[in-house]
């Protein structure tokens, strides 16, 4: 299944989860949609804030169609958000 989020409008909602600074994880029904679209509903979901000088620069986020993600999988998203805030 392909599913294209460039140039899709980021929601509220997206901008208060990664306010909050802190790696979340959504099972199956407790994630939420990011972008404004009816079409995209993931199962599962990390999302990830990119933080640097306790700025935020965006996130990372990572779906899947699975039930739930690993702990494994979710400290490789931490693992690539720390890498990605020291490249900036």
């Amino acid at each position: 299944m392909s599913v294209y989020y460039i140039g899709k409008k980021l929601t509220n909602t997206y901008y208060k989860k990664i306010s909050e600074r802190k790696i979340m994880s959504f099972g199956e029904g407790e994630g939420f949609n990011f972008v404004n679209s009816d079409s995209i509903t993931p199962v599962s979901m990390v999302v990830a804030p990119i933080i640097k000088s306790g700025d935020i620069f965006g996130s990372l986020i990572l779906l899947s169609e699975r039930s739930k993600f690993s702990e494994s999988e979710i400290t490789l998203v931490k693992t690539a958000v720390e890498f990605i805030a020291c490249s900036l």
